[in-house]
């Protein structure tokens, strides 16, 4: 049996204060695509993504975004530069080259979601993981960042 085709995939974000979480994600410069009551669409290029106006802490405490960017450092000194950083009080990492591949910022947004900014980087195969390895390091402990 074939598998019907699909369209999109979008995820839902939680939301601790819907207005502030709104405006750190317009501040970050993702635009509403459209917005109804307790919940708004934001694109970002040609993606999209849906930010509600709900909350569980330890749903957002364990939700994580990819955002794949061209510059990793551009987007760090454009968060901090606009003051981003110290408006949501965001933890923002210094950007660093990790053994999967990819040079990756590490913050977290004002409901708690673990936000990675990362571009592929190319890395040496004596430096790679194995995929499997590299699943396992990658989500199993999480130590990147103190919460």
């Amino acid at each position: 049996m074939v598998t019907p085709k699909s369209n999109e995939l979008k995820t839902i974000f939680p939301s601790k204060d819907f207005e502030q979480s709104k405006q750190f994600c317009k501040d970050l410069g993702f635009e509403i695509d459209w917005e109804g009551e307790n919940i708004v669409q934001f694109k970002v290029g040609d993606y999209k993504f849906l930010l509600q106006d709900h909350y569980v802490k330890d749903f957002a405490e364990n939700f994580m975004m990819f955002l794949f960017v061209d510059d990793v450092d551009e987007w760090r000194d454009y968060i901090q530069k606009t003051g981003i950083n110290d408006k949501y009080q965001i933890v923002l990492k210094p950007s660093q080259d990790y053994p999967w591949g990819m040079r990756e910022i590490h913050m977290v947004d004002p409901a708690g979601v673990f936000g990675i900014l990362a571009k592929s980087c190319r890395m040496s195969p004596d430096k790679a993981l194995n995929p499997d390895r590299e699943t396992a390091t990658r989500f199993s402990a999480a130590p990147w960042l103190d919460r």
